[in-house]
């Protein structure tokens, strides 16, 4: 395709020179027509007393009838612009046709005339040759092939019938110079040829100039060596807002708005001196005194001599481009709400201040924020007043710091300070105790009351990270001691979170590989039927058996692996591990052994994990049934589309679904009937207190009735005696999990239970 369009704008170049040398050649027909008649009248006069002047009557009035043509479409070409619509080529085809007539009958005519004629007479029909050739040169040249066929046959004609009659010596020397001077005639006409072509183009490519020059977007100012303006486009005016009239002669300096920097002027100069070339951006100011932006691109022109001659500025309007450059950076880099930094922006500041301190060793405290109970009022008031308060609490934390200092909001309800340069711990104290009262205090929202309080960690580099990265994670780590310690306060990092935070790294990394080495087992934990005491299913429960620290237990390690990602790999192996133990038991024992399983939120991120589970049921061949989903009540409260869709799956593939520590959430009893579940398991802080604490039977009864109206089986945990189980089994409860029936035992145990079980039964 370039090169198709390449070849297209070669063609119409050529095309447009065509034209152009057409209309120099119709120009001049007049004076050809005359010409030609004039000179073939004095051959024809001549011939007067010839025996053949009929002949020369039909020859004359032929090359008449020719010229009388060539006249007619030379001045159709020349005046008719539409003519130039058909292709320049067939107009040149139709001059050649005419123009080969025409010299073939002048040499007809001269060779007919001076073919045994005297010397004088052959001399006149050589004059009138070279008159003709002569004066063709002016009207045939434009077109040096449309020449040569003109002027040869004449000057050829010339010298022949010269050779031809020659008696003397005379004649053949007559013949030789009439073929010197149709060489130089030729040589003449082909030097104005060139000279023609290379005029026409250069106009040509001097008007495409000017309409680019006129019709480009960009802005073009031309000026003399002392920066005086001899020439500008439209553009330029309508950017600049004067006009043509006042911008010539004007100095370029004008057009500046005064608030660049002399160094940029001087750079400027200095390059176009060393270089010749100079782009940069440069404040301008229009008429009206606008102050505008401009990208200004300067090249210089030099004469023939190297000497600088021009300098052509070309321009572009970039206010816009950075003005909407600036919002977008803006927008990356700030939080819109609140219009503080946000954490892409506190993370780069956070960066320079330890690169800083490195340098001065002056310290960085470093402060999270996060507010208490702000998601109560996002619940409440809406998340209107929500932003409303992040406004507040934005106005009461800023004046708590310096100018110096940066706050950013980095999440929802949490923002991040940094002091660098601290006078003194006692100033760092200061600043989150002053930010805790302000937070403290009442908030008024619109005509609506909120209370929320702050909890602060506070950590120092170098003191306590190495790097930003490790910084923010320790103030974190104190910002949620303090959260844990019940918010209202602010914490600083102290080395037994930093022990906490080693172990907790060194835990992950064991982590990782604790599935490929076998460090992870699973222990089952009966679920009896309390009508008759007989073991219906069970619980499998992860267990950790690191080489060097021993029996991890679940609730160090599993919010770990949840952190990290891992409980997905591990979650996979748990799953296929007791879905193997339940076929075998299943198997073994002639029924099926229903196992429960559980499942964090983290499990939940992907349709294909639960997919890949429902695939290797049917490829080990365990019907659905055998397996129980646990999730806690925590999860269905905050459920979302995708976790509605994996349980439909697992309910579809008859897996039953459990809800675990049912009664420690609130809110939750609307959603047992959306979720169909199968199985409530009382928490065991219920069960625990049961035979004394009247409010605890009296809400185990209520879930245990209100389950059994919806279809739903209750399992009690943490029964320990036999009073408790007792007490549920005459609430109704369907299935207890405890000490009193057995605690958490490896697979062989959980077996030989069942094998008690079976021989106890006679099965």
């Amino acid at each position: 395709m370039k090169a198709s369009a390449k070849n297209n704008e070669t063609t119409d170049v050529e095309s447009e020179t065509l034209i152009r040398k057409l209309h120099l050649i119709s120009r001049n027909s007049g004076v050809g027509f005359i010409a030609t008649a004039s000179s073939s009248l004095i051959l024809v006069a001549a011939a007067i007393q010839s025996n053949h002047f009929t002949i020369w009557i039909i020859w004359w009035l032929a090359l008449l009838l020719v010229s009388t043509i060539r006249l007619g479409m030379a001045r159709r070409f020349f005046h008719d612009e539409a003519a130039h619509a058909v292709d320049a080529t067939a107009w040149s085809s139709r001059y050649t046709i005419l123009v080969v007539a025409l010299g073939a009958l002048w040499a007809m005519g001269i060779l007919g005339f001076s073919f045994g004629a005297s010397a004088n007479e052959r001399f006149l029909a050589a004059l009138v040759a070279a008159a003709m050739s002569a004066a063709a040169i002016s009207t045939l040249a434009p077109r040096i092939r449309l020449y040569r066929i003109y002027a040869a046959p004449m000057i050829i004609s010339v010298a022949l019938a010269s050779f031809l009659s020659a008696t003397q010596l005379f004649d053949w020397i007559f013949g030789v110079i009439a073929l010197i001077y149709l060489y130089g005639v030729n040589s003449s006409a082909t030097y104005l040829n060139d000279t023609l072509t290379k005029s026409i183009r250069l106009t040509n490519e001097l008007q495409i100039a000017s309409m680019v020059y006129q019709a480009i977007g960009d802005a073009v100012l031309i000026t003399d060596t002392h920066g005086i303006v001899v020439a500008c486009n439209a553009a330029f005016k309508k950017m600049s807002g004067y006009e043509l009239n006042e911008i010539i002669a004007m100095n370029a300096q004008e057009f500046n708005s005064g608030r660049n920097d002399r160094s940029v002027h001087k750079q400027m100069w200095e390059a176009l001196a060393t270089s010749g070339h100079w782009q940069g951006e440069i404040y301008n100011r229009r008429k009206n005194g606008e102050e505008y932006l401009k990208w200004l691109t300067i090249n210089t022109i030099h004469d023939d001599q190297g000497n600088p001659f021009r300098y052509v500025g070309l321009y572009s309007d970039v206010t816009d481009q950075k003005r909407a450059e600036e919002m977008a950076w803006k927008h990356a880099n700030y939080d819109t709400l609140t219009s503080l930094p946000n954490r892409r922006l506190f993370r780069d500041r956070l960066e320079q201040e330890i690169k800083k301190e490195r340098r001065d060793h002056s310290g960085i405290a470093l402060l999270i924020v996060d507010l208490d109970k702000f998601n109560e009022v996002n619940d409440t008031l809406g998340h209107s007043y929500g932003d409303l308060l992040l406004l507040e609490a934005t106005s009461r934390i800023m004046p708590c710091v310096r100018m110096a200092d940066t706050v950013a909001r980095t999440g929802g309800d949490e923002f991040s300070i940094i002091l660098p340069d601290f006078p003194d711990a006692e100033h760092v104290v200061r600043v989150a105790e002053t930010i805790v009262q302000k937070l403290r205090e009442p908030f008024k929202l619109d005509g609506e009351g909120a209370y929320i309080s702050a909890s602060i960690g506070i950590a120092y580099f170098p003191t306590d990270a190495e790097d930003a990265g490790e910084l923010i994670k320790n103030a974190d780590r104190a910002m949620f001691s303090a959260k844990k310690a019940g918010g209202d306060r602010y914490e600083f990092f102290t080395n037994a979170m930093q022990e906490t935070a080693l172990l907790h790294r060194r835990l992950t990394n064991d982590l990782r590989v604790a599935v490929s080495e076998g460090q992870l087992r699973l222990v089952f934990q009966p679920i009896v039927r309390l009508q008759d005491g007989r073991i219906a299913k069970a619980e499998a429960l992860l267990r950790w058996e690191h080489p060097e620290l021993g029996t991890i237990s679940p609730v160090e390690f599993i919010p770990l692996a949840e952190e990290s990602g891992l409980i997905i790999e591990i979650g996979d192996w748990v799953f296929r591990e007791a879905a193997m133990r339940a076929k075998q038991w299943s198997d073994k024992f002639r029924s099926n052994i229903q196992i429960s399983i559980n499942k964090s939120s983290v499990q939940f991120h992907s349709i294909a994990y639960a997919n890949g589970w429902i695939d290797y049921l049917w490829e080990i061949g365990l019907p659905g049934e055998c397996i129980v989903i646990e999730i806690t009540e925590s999860l269905i409260l905050n459920s979302n589309p995708l976790i509605a869709a994996q349980l439909a799956i697992y309910r579809a593939a008859g897996i039953q679904i459990s809800i675990d520590d049912f009664g420690t959430g609130y809110s939750s009893l609307s959603y047992l009937k959306k979720f169909d579940a199968d199985f409530l398991k009382i928490d065991q802080s219920f069960v625990r207190d049961i035979e004394n604490d009247p409010s605890d039977l009296a809400l185990s009864e209520a879930i245990i009735v209100m389950a059994h109206k919806l279809g739903i089986q209750v399992i009690a945990e943490g029964v320990e005696t036999e009073r408790q189980s007792a007490i549920l089994l005459e609430a109704g409860c369907d299935y207890g999990q405890g000490y009193l029936f057995s605690i958490p035992v490896p697979a062989a145990d959980f077996e030989k239970l069942l094998e008690k079980q079976s021989a106890a039964s006679g099965e």
